[in-house]
């Protein structure tokens, strides 16, 4: 028989905790010859707590048998309270029953008398005795202050709701990869990714950083910064579909396998945010890619310093930078099926620029460059004016 003496969920990081506990009692019961309580763990879980999660795990404490003596087994020791009434303090794990006898009556020695505690015994055919301290040994092989003392012990593996409460204020947190992707969309939609580096050059909140500030509890003044946008969505969604594309292909580098772990997790510790963050970087090359796909073959036109004016110029993507000078644009734009590039200062016609816009536009040549991004000839134009939008 396998008594049962707790059983329930408790902070993953503090399970050590209830085996030391276990642990403890079972040596002093080890050297007593008393059941020796041991911890078995089950299912982990992620159990939501405000804005983040911690991991739980469904464990038993149990003890490898009953103190007993041929039929007879201890269950409980009876106490007298002040009214004079009897409280019984159960061993963990048995099953209970209303006990309303005499206190201080003995059913083995059949003398009553004033006595401290007296003990509950069972037969394995449901029948209870309650004896007294010089009666108890003879049905359990047990002194009555080697019982009372075990019975202490195994009581401080039995964990109140505070104690666990407690464990799970300082247990490891963790966060939602979908609403870290989500919340990193946002921030990138509107301001562009900031890498840490980028942020200590030009002094200013890395996407990580505003992505952290949102998990960690400041979501309200993140939802009036970062709203949800057209952008923001269609940046969350190609992430997304960038990672599943990446989940059957082999990892291209460390970073790519570990988007693609931390992605598939239940949930990520708060050291974490940062790398999964930066997946929206898969997204805007996944958006850059779709823009460019079944585009006929780009060849440079005009000449380095040539200023041209040009006519159904459509916008193929923008991209929208907070820099150390103010708000700037990616702007890319195909010109009679050449690919051409623009990095704009903001103006209030850059501003209102839309993907999917045909446009006229007068600028400069600056550069003929090989795209990093879809190694296609592109020609890099700046000083641009914006003069008709359709």
């Amino acid at each position: 028989m396998t008594l049962i003496l707790w059983s329930g969920r408790v902070p993953t990081d503090a399970i050590d905790i209830v085996r030391a506990r276990a642990e403890r009692v079972a040596r002093r019961a080890n050297r007593l010859g008393f059941p020796a309580p041991s911890v078995i763990t089950g299912d982990r879980t992620l159990d939501r707590s405000g804005g983040s999660s911690i991991e739980v795990t469904n464990i038993q404490v149990v003890a490898d048998g009953p103190m007993r003596l041929g039929d007879w087994t201890f269950v409980g020791t009876v106490a007298t309270l002040a009214d004079g009434s009897a409280f019984v303090t159960w061993v963990p794990g048995v099953d209970r029953i209303d006990w309303n006898g005499a206190v201080n009556y003995c059913d083995h020695c059949q003398t009553n008398r004033d006595r401290n505690n007296t003990y509950l015994v069972v037969n394995d055919a449901g029948f209870y005795h309650q004896v007294g301290s010089t009666c108890i040994k003879d049905f359990t092989g047990h002194s009555p202050a080697a019982i009372v003392g075990w019975l202490d012990a195994v009581n401080d593996l039995t964990f109140s709701d505070e104690e666990v409460a407690g464990w799970g204020r300082s247990a490891t947190r963790f966060y939602s990869p979908v609403e870290v992707i989500g919340f990193a969309s946002r921030v990138v939609a509107q301001e562009g990714y900031v890498s840490k580096q980028k942020s200590e050059d030009e002094n200013r909140q890395s996407t990580a950083e505003q992505v952290r500030s949102a998990v960690s509890g400041s979501i309200a003044r993140f939802e009036r910064e970062f709203p949800i946008c057209d952008e923001s969505e269609a940046l969350y969604f190609a992430t997304m579909e960038a990672i599943e594309e990446a989940v059957s292909q082999p990892a291209g580098s460390d970073w790519m396998a570990d988007i693609i772990r931390l992605a598939s997790a239940p949930g990520v510790q708060w050291r974490h945010i940062g790398i999964l963050a930066s997946a929206v970087i898969l997204g805007l090359r996944q958006q850059e890619r779709a823009a460019l796909a079944n585009r006929p073959e780009s060849n440079f036109f005009g000449t380095i310093g040539e200023r041209l004016t040009l006519s159904g110029v459509k916008v193929v993507m923008k991209r929208a930078y907070d820099g150390a000078y103010g708000r700037s644009f990616v702007i890319r734009f195909d010109v009679n099926g050449n690919d051409a590039v623009w990095f704009a200062s903001w103006s209030e016609a850059a501003e209102d620029l839309r993907e999917g816009d045909t446009i006229g536009l007068t600028g400069t040549v600056k550069a003929h460059e090989m795209d990093n991004r879809s190694d296609r000839p592109t020609t890099v134009l700046t000083r641009c004016i914006i003069r008709e939008v359709s």
